[in-house]
């Protein structure tokens, strides 16, 4: 399980990392995903909020983390890898 630590962390830029529109159409494919896997737990993500509210996303990232479905969490970290937050200490 993630950390509210961990999950907050800056992670550092990578040479590969895709251009600002690739990567804002991957992190919106893997938000959707999220939104309706978190649904499947009770939880209703809005979009909009979880992209410009980092509170917002931490507290996301932190229920997705903490789900008892490997898929709610698998998305949440492909999220945090997709945001530049890393998920180690």
């Amino acid at each position: 399980m993630l950390s509210a630590y961990q999950l907050i962390q800056p992670q550092r830029r990578h040479m590969n990392m895709p251009l600002a529109p690739e990567r804002l159409a991957l992190e919106l494919v893997d938000i959707i995903d999220l939104k309706w896997l978190m649904a499947r737990d009770g939880h209703h993500v809005h979009v909009e909020r979880l992209q410009a509210e980092p509170a917002y996303a931490r507290e996301c990232l932190i229920k997705a983390a903490a789900s008892q479905h490997a898929a709610v969490r698998n998305a949440a970290l492909r999220i945090c890898q997709r945001m530049g937050i890393t998920t180690t200490a």
